[in-house]
């Protein structure tokens, strides 16, 4: 009996024994699968990471050991060099960042390439704009006690500060070039990031720049030798505490020496150095001048800035000295409000040597000695037209009008009558240039100053009183070109009164007051 219920139960069982035996196997075996593949997939984001090409992958045995669980690895940015190598053990610069008299260090971090390496030239940018604003700043502070030993100081002409342009410029310029990712390192999905810059480099270049000054010197080639001492500065400016092998002065110093020394050397004679205009139809006015090393040896191909230190006005730009020294610029115009004007003359060093514009060298270093034209011109010839509508219908006489040549009478211009002009302001507002040309030349005007004032009803105020407001379009012309040379459109005048019509008058009133003032500001900033 007992024997015979053994093979029952053993009937029974065997198979449910067997069956989970078997999904127990084929769940192992699932597992390897999946692990597997998952174990291949992390190999080759891991070397698509670290750059390589993607091996073809072979089945392996499967493994019964449970397999750690994959860290997630980044996108690769194909934009950015993977060259940098990533360190094989944790770095100890991932802790500190490194330090060394012949190299500035920077450490990032990010989630990816460009972002690690961003960081850690940003670090390096850091440390550079202390030092870079410290030596640009003394640079700045020599280059005015020298230009000033003697002789009156041109404020106006030469900056005191430096802004942060400017160190911003020469770091962005020195981090773009100079910069290397020297080495990297991965924690999870955080990326580290080590960037060198090497402070070898920028003394060799240095030094380089100022031996060829040097011989350019010797050799009489002040142009080339002055643009070689100012590229020496630039790097230099970077790393201050450069200095020649050996020890010695600050190559800074030695640069910043050369380059004022030299360009005090240089001498500007001018023809005429007083232009006394009889009238602004005189304009443009040119002006020769040759440029002259110690006062004999003329100075070819070296750029040339002018700039107005006193009084306002137009010069033509990009100039440059001929094999003779010689070359000649022109005032084109002169500015309403000005009667008198003095025009500096110096080198324009960022054009010589090719160093970011945001430096504005050319307002840090000395001018020519010699280098200044003194213009006196007579006030201006203004010729004012307004077309004025009250209400849709014309104005006559324009209260606009009337106000803006008061006005401009009483700050001492010359106004010509209207009747001069020969045409109605707003159709020859709206012209061509020739048109205009040809009407300023033809009222000898030097200025004409053409437009519309138009009132309109705005609104009732608490059924009390009555509100109008005017519009006032103008153009500012030059009577010599026709060209125009500002603007003015105002639509926020107003003037209230009892009934419609008056609040329409006392607002073209009100802007008769009040556009005298915006228009000289306008011709203030011509």
């Amino acid at each position: 009996m007992k024997k015979t219920l053994g093979i029952f139960l053993l009937l029974i069982f065997t198979p449910l024994v067997l069956t989970a035996c078997g999904e127990k196997q084929r769940n192992a075996s699932r597992r390897d699968e999946v692990r597997q593949h998952s174990d291949q997939a992390m190999a080759e984001l891991d070397r698509e990471v670290k750059g390589g090409p993607t091996p073809v992958t072979t089945a392996r045995k499967p493994e019964r050991t449970p397999a750690p669980a994959p860290v997630a690895a980044p996108a690769k940015e194909k934009s950015v060099s993977s060259e940098a190598p990533f360190a094989k053990k944790r770095p100890g610069w991932v802790q500190a960042t490194p330090s060394d008299p012949n190299d500035i260090y920077g450490v990032g971090t990010g989630s990816d390439l460009k972002s690690a390496d961003d960081a850690a030239r940003a670090e390096i940018a850091a440390q550079l704009k202390v030092t870079v604003s410290s030596s640009f700043s003394n640079t700045v502070q020599e280059a005015i006690k020298s230009s000033t030993q003697g002789k009156k100081q041109t404020t106006s002409y030469q900056s005191q500060e430096v802004s942060e342009s400017q160190v911003r410029s020469l770091v962005e310029n020195t981090t773009l070039k100079g910069v290397t990712i020297q080495e990297r390192w991965q924690e999870g999905i955080k990326i580290y990031s080590l960037a060198v810059l090497s402070k070898t480099g920028f003394r060799d270049r240095a030094l380089s720049h100022l031996e060829e000054g040097n011989r350019n010197l010797n050799a009489q080639a002040i142009a080339p030798a002055l643009r070689e001492y100012l590229r020496a500065l630039g790097e230099a400016w970077v790393i201050p505490d450069l200095t020649a092998p050996g020890g010695g002065e600050s190559l800074a110093v030695v640069a910043e020496r050369n380059a004022i020394n030299l360009i005090n050397d240089i001498s500007a004679q001018v023809k005429p150095a007083n232009l006394s205009l009889t009238s602004r139809q005189g304009l443009p006015a040119t002006v020769e001048v040759q440029i002259l090393y110690k006062n004999e040896t003329p100075i070819a191909d070296l750029p040339v800035a002018a700039g107005f230190v006193s009084g306002q006005g137009r010069l033509e730009a990009g100039m440059a000295s001929d094999s003779g020294g010689k070359l000649h610029f022109q005032i084109t115009s002169l500015s309403p409000s000005s009667r008198t004007a003095s025009i500096v003359l110096g080198p324009d060093l960022t054009r010589l040597a090719e160093l970011p514009p945001d430096l504005n060298l050319n307002r840090i270093f000395p001018p020519f000695r010699g280098g200044q034209v003194q213009l006196s011109a007579p006030a201006p010839k203004i010729l004012v037209a307004i077309s004025e509508e009250n209400l849709g219908k014309p104005q006559s006489p324009s209260f606009v009008e009337s106000g803006l040549t008061e006005g401009l009478a009483q700050e001492g211009f010359v106004l010509i009558p209207r009747r001069n002009l020969g045409q109605e302001p707003d159709e020859l507002a709206n012209s061509g240039s020739e048109s205009l040309k040809e009407a300023g030349q033809k009222a000898k005007a030097d200025f004409l100053i053409l437009g519309t004032a138009k009132s309109e009803y705005y609104k009732n105020i608490m059924g009390k009183m009555e509100a109008s407001r005017v519009r006032v379009n103008l153009k500012v012309i030059d009577g010599n070109t026709g060209e125009v040379l500002t603007g003015l459109d105002r639509s926020d005048l107003t003037g209230t009164g009892a009934t419609v019509e008056l609040s329409a008058v006392n607002a073209l009133k009100e802007a008769a007051k009040k556009i005298p003032e915006l228009v000289k500001d306008k011709l203030n900033q011509i």
